[in-house]
């Protein structure tokens, strides 16, 4: 883990959401979220954003790699010492087997309402409803 280039995280923004969202990156720092560019084997798999306990949004490159990401959020938010938030689009079953499994709890439900699919949604998770 290290800090996050943007170049990368609208690299693999373009991958799952179809676009780049450089003004999205731009906000959250200047907002003073934490990013975070996940390694393995010294290659670049995806990217998450902390704010406080608050994990996203999360991207990375293939589903795969869902889970050893989301880990890596998870205790960076829990020493942050504020409840760790997730959001998780039901299509994204990576995450939500990692969530259960981990013993995180359904609090809230939001619905996505798209009237076609779009990008790779079963790789990213949102900062919230408001801010996808």
């Amino acid at each position: 883990m290290q800090p996050l280039p943007r170049g990368f995280a609208e690299a693999i923004d373009k991958i799952t959401l179809g676009t780049g969202r450089q003004v999205d990156h731009e906000f959250r720092s200047r907002r003073g979220w934490v990013g975070r560019q996940v390694l393995q084997d010294g290659k670049g798999i995806g990217y998450y954003y902390l704010d406080g306990g608050s994990i996203g949004p999360a991207a990375c490159s293939e589903p795969v790699h869902c889970a050893p990401m989301l880990a890596l959020a998870c205790r960076q938010a829990a020493d942050s010492g504020a409840e760790v938030v997730l959001r998780v689009p039901g299509m994204n079953h990576e995450a939500l087997r990692f969530a259960f499994s981990s013993g995180l709890r359904l609090a809230n439900v939001a619905n996505l309402l798209m009237s076609a699919p779009f990008g790779h949604l079963d790789q990213y998770l949102p900062s919230g409803p408001a801010l996808f």
